[in-house]
């Protein structure tokens, strides 16, 4: 259905929406009638006739028009409204306000329906030409002992002390409870509890008033909470712990040498593994480097657009990200409610806070979309497969299987969009004047903030060089 029996036109009704008046022919709209009536027909009653036997136009005398237009309109509005979008090629953003213009029998339904629409966007001329900085993290011997030190926390040896007084590193079992003005803390006693001391795991008063304590007894401990703890209950308030050390443990880690070399790696020195972390580190510095480069293009050039989002559309955008919130603290068994309860918040004021996420990432969309528009980006089904693949593999799941699931979930638009932008961004990087940088900065800084600092970090270096120039140009990302 649809085309010759179907007309569509569109005004602007507002700022952010327009109207969309519809007008399907009285031939399209007398067949949906007659579907209508032998539905309704079966569910009443009329004096005289079996239920499902009555005549048309008794059916119309006796019970009007109504029914069968309600029943007709269920039917035939939400396939009208669809091809009326698809006709006009709006990209409504919501569910559209329908008023129905002019209805009866022999004559053509007219609708109107009033919804927001995704906005235009559009940029300056050259502003999709980027000048950018890869600012990559050179690689300190004090990183690479790091590593080291985490594969020798992964070998370390837990030895039982028999004499001497807890000290600052000891691993500790306990029992424990706390009372406040004699009265037990709900939640505050534990049993065979582990803690590290200094690990930071209990309260900093709880843990450094059992230094210096002895194994094998108990012992009485005063604590101050802070004032801004979590539960107001105790906050600011002095509590008594009752504290049994079952036994006091230390971690034995082995010698930084060859022979810790051979038993956690492949390497037979730990001059060959040292070389090989190293080299592991600049690879993961390189991948690094990549992806915020990506970001920040992304980042620069959805400054530059133009773009009047509507209200509606920054809403949803912070609903959606609340929901993937509550969908990452269910992975980790956290139950939102909870989280409310903790952050003294509810879902509407996460909203509210999330509205300025919300509008810088659907700035970043609209951009992306825009731009893999005009420049012709599209994806093949090879690409499309790759992706597919990838994730199968993830999910230990055919491609078949995971392609059914994909569609199933309504995935797989998500997929394919996210390889139009993987491809639209890599047309940046290819268009842009991409600068390479080492230089040590803040790894919590934002993109702009580390640019600056590498900018001065490089002037610096160029002012005491012998003139061969500043960074290496990188323009094959």
């Amino acid at each position: 259905m649809g085309g010759k029996d179907l007309k569509a036109t569109v005004e602007k009704h507002d700022r952010h929406r327009v109207a969309v008046t519809v007008e399907v022919e009285a031939e399209r709209f007398d067949a949906a009638l007659d579907r209508a009536f032998r539905k309704v027909v079966q569910k009443v009653t009329v004096p005289g006739f079996r239920k499902g036997r009555v005549p048309r136009p008794i059916f119309e005398k006796r019970m009007g028009l109504g029914l069968l237009f309600d029943e007709a309109l269920d039917e035939l509005l939400p396939e009208a409204y669809a091809e009326a979008v698809k006709e006009t090629g709006i990209e409504p953003v919501e569910r559209p306000e329908i008023e129905v213009v002019q209805i009866d029998k022999h004559a053509p339904l007219i609708f109107r329906a009033i919804v927001t629409v995704k906005p235009e966007v559009t940029w300056p001329e050259g502003a999709e030409r980027l000048k950018l900085q890869k600012i990559i993290r050179p690689v300190k011997e004090e990183d690479i002992e790091a590593r080291l030190m985490e594969m020798r926390e992964k070998v370390a040896v837990l030895e039982t002390l028999e004499e001497g007084t807890v000290e600052y590193g000891d691993i500790l079992t306990i029992d424990f409870e706390g009372f406040v003005d004699g009265k037990p803390i709900e939640g505050g006693k534990g049993e065979r509890e582990t803690l590290e001391i200094g690990s930071g795991r209990f309260l900093p008063d709880f843990e450094s008033a059992l230094v210096g304590k002895t194994v094998g007894e108990t012992h009485e401990i005063e604590v101050t909470f802070p004032e801004n703890y979590q539960s107001d209950a105790l906050s600011g308030k002095t509590a008594q712990f009752r504290v049994t050390i079952h036994d006091r443990k230390t971690k034995r880690y082995p010698a930084l040498d060859d022979d810790f070399a051979r038993d956690v790696s492949e390497y037979e020195t730990l001059a060959e593994l040292r070389d090989a972390i190293r080299k592991e580190i600049e690879a993961e510095r390189e991948k690094e480097a990549e992806e915020a480069l990506r970001s920040e293009a992304v980042r620069r050039f959805a400054e530059r657009v133009e773009v009047d989002l509507p209200d509606v559309m920054v809403h949803e955008e912070a609903h959606e990200m609340v929901h993937e919130l509550e969908y990452a603290l269910k992975q980790q068994g956290i139950p939102m409610a909870l989280y409310y309860q903790v952050i003294q918040k509810d879902e509407r004021m996460l909203i509210d806070e999330y509205r300025e996420a919300a509008t810088r990432r659907l700035r970043e969309r609209l951009a992306l979309e825009a731009l893999a528009d005009r420049v012709g980006i599209e994806i093949g089904d090879d690409e499309i497969e790759a992706d597919i693949d990838k994730v199968s593999k993830a999910w230990n799941r055919s491609a078949e299987e995971t392609r059914k699931i994909l569609e199933g979930q309504g995935l797989l638009a998500l997929l394919m969009r996210d390889v139009r932008f993987r491809k639209v961004v890599d047309w940046l990087l290819e268009h842009a004047e991409i600068e390479t940088t080492r230089a040590d900065v803040d790894e919590t800084a934002s993109p702009t903030e580390a640019a600056d600092a590498a900018a001065k970090t490089g002037a610096a270096d160029s002012a005491g060089a012998d003139g061969d120039g500043g960074g290496e140009a990188a323009h094959n990302i």
